[in-house]
């Protein structure tokens, strides 16, 4: 397996069962994805006006956090298992404060604090 070890909150280009190439964020954690075949992870897609940015399970993540060529949504309301083997090539390590507004949306999704009213 090319990618043994991903770490939480690196980002992938991967191709999970040969479909079209995409943009994934890491959101396991670091020994459970050593120890593992699947990490979970969420797509990064690009930021649209039609989605519903509003929403605490949506973190925008400017170019610079990155290091893709546009302004990326992740989608942290819909983690979903990928193979590691599906891991075509590390991108980037999302900076510290990046990090932490994901982390404050993965702890929303699993109930872990209280959705903002």
């Amino acid at each position: 397996m090319k990618f043994e070890r991903p770490q939480r909150f690196e980002l992938y280009r991967a191709n999970p069962q040969g479909l079209a190439d995409m943009h994934v964020l890491i959101l396991s954690d670091d020994v459970p994805n050593a120890l593992r075949s699947v990490v979970v992870a969420c797509a990064l897609d690009p930021a649209a006006k039609e989605l519903a940015l509003g929403l605490p399970t949506y973190v925008l993540l400017p170019r610079g956090e990155t290091g893709l060529d546009y302004e990326a949504v992740a989608s942290l309301a819909s983690p979903f298992t990928l193979p590691k083997n599906a891991l075509v090539e590390r991108l980037f390590l999302l900076p510290r404060k990046a990090q932490q507004r994901v982390d404050g949306a993965i702890r929303l999704v699993f109930g872990y604090e209280e959705w903002p009213v």
